[in-house]
């Protein structure tokens, strides 16, 4: 006992079978897109959170050497210190900060380049102040020495006035 029908069978079978294989291709490859997707964003986001702490050691690094650069301006306020050693270290500690800038590519470079310059100009006001100072220092101690020898002068011009009148006097005698 054949089914009258079996071709009309066969055929809705190899239909339902293609379209069952379809249909479950397709949920197989949804599956392996969301696995997949994932990965790839986290490699992405990896590699973002790699930028971000690079970025975060650098500006502790700069920060650290900034403060020690601070310190060593304000130190130049003092009295009684090596101005030339002091001078010397924030020139080298400014040098290092410019190569930590060219080195290093960082997002905001301007940023870190307009500190030191900003520094720099900080230190060269101060060495300019000091110049200044030590000048007007040197000017008060030449107003007291000219005022000194103004006062010889006048005493000088006072007996020789005198001399004068005793060798008139020896003169007249």
């Amino acid at each position: 006992m054949e089914p009258l029908n079996q071709p009309e069978r066969r055929k809705a079978f190899v239909n339902f079978l293609i379209f069952f294989t379809i249909t479950a291709a397709l949920i197989v490859a949804a599956v392996l897109f969301s696995v997949e997707v994932p990965f790839k964003q986290n490699d992405q986001l990896r590699q973002q959170m790699k930028l971000v702490d690079r970025d975060r050691d650098f500006s502790e690094r700069f920060l650290n050497n900034m403060n020690a650069t601070n310190n060593l301006l304000d130190s130049l306020d003092k009295k009684d210190v090596n101005l030339v050693l002091i001078d010397g270290k924030i020139s080298e500690r400014l040098k290092d900060m410019d190569a930590m800038i060219d080195k290093d590519s960082v997002e905001v470079k301007d940023f870190y380049q307009n500190v030191v310059a900003n520094l720099s100009e900080l230190h060269s006001a101060k060495k300019e102040l000091r110049e200044a100072t030590s000048k007007d220092a040197s000017l008060g101690e030449l107003k007291q020495q000219i005022s000194q020898l103004k006062d010889d002068l006048a005493r000088s011009q006072n007996n020789v006035v005198i001399l004068q009148t005793q060798l008139a006097m020896q003169r007249r005698d």
